[in-house]
């Protein structure tokens, strides 16, 4: 047996197309990663959560001259709950009161706090927000990203009852957002 003949033993075994295999096989597995970034990326987007703060609000709202009258305040009811009509009867109570309210309709979500009620309104409407927020104990507020005047009030599951607005409640920003969330 020759040293040629030597090199050639099993070669009619080996796989001819294995360099291929290898390819196909680190080519779908690069799929694979890239297809599970775009899938996480997606899901922390929908969530509002792209990790990137530079888009967040300021911790220090502009300096606002104080509150506006209660009556002056445009309000929108979010009905929060199961409770079928709940908005529809707070927001003729506010009408009725003298309130601006702008809109009644079911919210579209979780409410964050599970409680009593949600004060949305930008920063420049912070004492707005109190002013409503004191109309319903234990409110919540949260500064969003708007400018247009209007105070959301998204009713949760144990609210009870509407109040009158609370006159010391309207101060000027001190800086933080009426919910400490900076």
């Amino acid at each position: 047996m020759a040293a040629a003949d030597h090199d050639d033993v099993g070669a009619e075994y080996r796989n001819p197309h294995r360099g291929r295999h290898i390819r196909t096989a680190i080519t779908l597995l690069v799929l694979v990663v890239f297809v599970v970034g775009a899938a996480y990326y997606g899901v922390q987007t929908l969530q509002g959560d792209t990790g990137d703060d530079s888009s967040a609000l300021p911790c220090e709202p502009p300096d606002v001259e104080g509150a506006p009258a209660a009556e002056e305040i445009p309000i929108r009811v979010l009905n929060g709950t199961n409770r079928g009509g709940l908005a529809g009867q707070i927001g003729d109570q506010l009408t009725d009161a003298g309130m601006d309210v702008v809109g009644v309709e079911n919210y579209e979500g979780d409410l964050p706090t599970g409680g009593t009620a949600l004060v949305l309104a930008g920063y420049e409407h912070d004492p707005a927000a109190e002013v409503v927020a004191s109309m319903v104990p234990g409110a919540e507020i949260t500064n969003i990203p708007r400018d247009d005047g209007q105070v959301d009030l998204v009713l949760g599951e144990t609210f009870e009852a509407i109040g009158a607005p609370d006159p010391a409640a309207p101060t000027a920003t001190d800086g933080a957002s009426a919910s400490g969330e900076c």
